[in-house]
């Protein structure tokens, strides 16, 4: 799995925070067990197709997740700025 600690990631909401480690964790044991399941003598490629599949579904799921998290980060920052605004009109 590629690393990403390159990519600067802060959680706006702790439930995404905890499911983008869930789904992280999913990635992680599908590359695992693709891996033992290539090595194996007889690998099954239905198997590596589903485990594939899974994993695809997870990364995307991962990469919406922040992708709404910077979201909700703009709208926050933007409410902030309004409202330092406002103050310093009155």
């Amino acid at each position: 799995m590629p690393d990403r600690g390159a990519e600067h990631y802060s959680p706006t909401c702790m439930l995404s925070h905890h499911f983008i480690n869930q789904l992280s964790a999913i990635v992680g044991n599908c590359d695992i067990l693709k891996d033992r399941s290539e090595r194996a003598e007889a690998p099954d490629p239905d198997c590596v197709r589903r485990l594939a599949v899974i994993r695809d579904i997870a990364l995307a799921l991962i990469t919406e997740m922040r992708e709404c998290a910077g979201d909700l980060d703009l709208q926050a920052k933007a409410a902030v700025l309004c409202r330092t605004l406002q103050g310093i009109k009155r």
